[in-house]
């Protein structure tokens, strides 16, 4: 399929009438007693077309007509991206909701269907909020149960059994964020003193990484988990649920505590003061673990600190091409800091 064909493709996730179409055809299997669409309304949550891509997360709210002849209402959402990656993210999807994220405390969304030639896949709506929007400028927003749940999902990830019948795709900072393979030549181009700064930076990246792989013991990551991609429907709820699965793969389990620690301080920084989020990050180590901070084992926070460094490396990339250089240098500082934590190997994950 050409590149703009498959574009065409992409962007009929948010077209009524195909849309409206495919669910009649698909949603009997999921719903039993479903019949056909009475209402639909549409919500494009992404609309990306560019040159070389497509990229569309839309929600569907619909109304459908059962085989008793109720009304009942419904919330979907498809996401599309004309590189092929939904089809794995699915197949992924369906892999932790077939073995125990489908109830109790510990949920992912629940997957319906993968449209082929539209490159995409439907799930249901998450209820709730990202964890994210709870943010405010509060010194007393106790956050304590979302971390507290947001850190044991995470262990109930990173201790899920894998079996040979799915191959799982490896975590590498070599191989992930093609924002950052652009990211070095671009900014070699226009600033070449901040180019060199960050070449060395990657390298020093790599190096640690390739030397920490060698005594690594695998499991299943998230990849890029934040506090977005986090659904509570409160502060205070009991069940937490994930959404966005396309970097979920076998890799060091620490990568997940880092990006989460270092998304937590770059989001939070603008409702939080320093203590506040020092603390924060700290109660989430310790709820992961489940141990006193000076109990962890100090073989672990190097390895934090070096995926703290990535992740606002994968930051610094995307203010620099928001052309906010102040930012960007600010996010470098950080980044050296936390390599200097790793070179250090500190029982240490906050750098102020």
């Amino acid at each position: 399929m050409e590149i703009e064909e498959q574009k065409k493709r992409v962007a009929l996730l948010n077209d009524e009438v195909f849309i409206k179409d495919c669910l009649n055809q698909n949603l009997a299997k999921y719903y039993p007693d479903f019949v056909e669409v009475q209402k639909l309304e549409l919500h494009a949550y992404k609309k990306h077309i560019g040159k070389t891509s497509a990229v569309f997360v839309v929600g569907y709210k619909l109304d459908y007509l059962d085989k008793a002849g109720a009304i009942k209402k419904i919330k979907l959402v498809a996401t599309g991206h004309s590189d092929g990656s939904r089809k794995m993210a699915f197949a992924k999807l369906n892999y932790l909701y077939s073995h125990g994220f489908d109830s109790g405390k510990y949920l992912v969304t629940k997957p319906l269907f993968y449209l082929e030639e539209n490159l995409a896949f439907v799930y249901e709506a998450s209820i709730g909020h990202r964890l994210f929007s709870f943010f405010k400028a509060d010194e007393y927003l106790n956050l304590g149960k979302a971390m507290n749940l947001a850190a044991t999902w995470l262990k109930k990830l990173h201790q899920l059994e894998t079996n040979e019948t799915f191959v799982w795709p490896q975590f590498s900072i070599n191989n992930v964020g093609s924002s950052i393979k652009n990211f070095l030549p671009d900014i070699l181009e226009q600033n070449l003193s901040m180019g060199t700064r960050v070449e060395k930076i990657l390298a020093s990246i790599k190096k640690y990484e390739t030397q920490f792989d060698q005594n690594l013991e695998v499991c299943l990551v998230y990849g890029d988990y934040h506090p977005e991609n986090v659904i509570l429907t409160s502060l205070e709820a009991k069940q937490i649920k994930m959404i966005d699965f396309t970097d979920v793969a076998l890799g060091d389990p620490m990568v997940d505590i880092g990006s989460f620690l270092q998304q937590l301080d770059f989001m939070g920084h603008r409702f939080f003061s320093r203590a506040k989020i020092n603390y924060e990050k700290e109660y989430f180590v310790t709820s992961y673990f489940g141990q006193k901070f000076e109990e962890i084992p100090l073989e672990f926070f190097p390895r934090i600190n070096l995926y703290q460094a990535w992740v606002a490396l994968r930051s610094a990339a995307l203010l620099f091409y928001m052309h906010k250089d102040d930012s960007v240098n600010l996010l470098l500082d950080e980044v050296e800091k936390y390599l200097a934590l790793v070179e250090s190997g500190e029982r240490k994950i906050n750098l102020y």
